[in-house]
């Protein structure tokens, strides 16, 4: 009875540090705080985030850490310019779709997006602060994307 005590204590140690280690490396989950990814995610929705992958494209849904953590979408890619016009949001001159954006975008003028930076923005665009307000993010902030809401 003692030995079989003893492995099933072991066994149960292993499944912890593997889930440990699943979750420092690989696999995160995050809760939405407030209402800028609406109609997306919604407030109290929980998220999970793949932090292996760091291949990013436009319209990919991620996690930052800045002082806290955020839950944004990527518009801008390194190397492009970004400006808003009449409300609509131009890359490199060419206007992109973004039907799941809700609110007034208010017009910003150009900018350039550093290398290995990202310029990200909140769905409901009159209650997100994003990189309208605090710059773009660098990829090191990046902590994944977002591959599941619940």
């Amino acid at each position: 009875m003692k030995k079989v005590s003893s492995i099933l204590l072991i066994i149960f140690l292993l499944v912890c540090i593997f889930i440990l280690l699943i979750r420092h490396f690989a696999i995160d989950y995050k809760l939405v705080d407030g209402d800028s990814m609406l109609n997306t995610l919604k407030n109290g929705d929980i998220v999970i985030i793949d932090k292996t992958n760091k291949n990013f494209n436009r319209y990919d849904i991620i996690a930052v850490k800045l002082d806290y953590y955020v839950v944004k979408r990527i518009i801008g890619l390194p190397g492009e310019k970004i400006e808003c016009k009449d409300g609509k949001i131009y890359i490199n001159d060419e206007m992109i779709n973004e039907d799941y954006a809700i609110g007034i975008t208010n017009d910003f003028s150009a900018i350039l997006i550093p290398n290995n930076e990202y310029f990200i923005l909140g769905d409901n665009r009159e209650a997100s602060t994003d990189s309208r307000s605090y710059g773009t993010i660098k990829l090191n902030q990046i902590v994944g994307k977002v591959i599941y809401k619940f």
